[in-house]
């Protein structure tokens, strides 16, 4: 989809038969629970925005 700052964001499109309508955002869920344990599983590093605090 697109290269962000600290990420490359990939774009997964499913194909379901509509007897599936009524699993979507299940499906959804569990989509991205697959592409997250896809990475894992591959070594692939997922990047996270840090967040600094400065105390002054």
């Amino acid at each position: 989809m697109e290269a962000a700052d600290s990420s490359l964001n990939l774009v997964v499109i499913a194909d379901f038969d509509g007897e599936m309508a009524p699993l979507y955002n299940r499906l959804r869920r569990a989509l991205q629970k697959w592409c997250v344990e896809a990475c894992t599983r591959e070594d692939w590093e997922i990047p996270f925005p840090q967040l600094t605090v400065h105390k002054v």
